[in-house]
């Protein structure tokens, strides 16, 4: 194998790597339980405030635009 076969493959074997942590750190972060608006609001916020900080931090979005935007 030639110098820069081996860089490549190495290459590609790290962004496969990069996009599997990615991938089960985000999964984790969803399967958790507690609610990430929650916890910023606090407890004592009110359904208003709650939608507010969901849709400011994009919890509402679809989890294929929330990955996009973790990455």
């Amino acid at each position: 194998m030639s110098g820069l076969q081996y860089l490549l493959r190495r290459v590609l074997l790290s962004v496969l790597v990069i996009v599997g942590v990615l991938l089960v750190t985000f999964t984790v972060s969803r399967v958790i339980p507690g609610d990430p608006a929650r916890l910023y609001v606090g407890t004592r916020a009110g359904v208003e405030a709650l939608n507010e900080v969901r849709q400011q931090l994009g919890l509402d979005d679809p989890l294929p635009q929330q990955f996009v935007r973790y990455i």
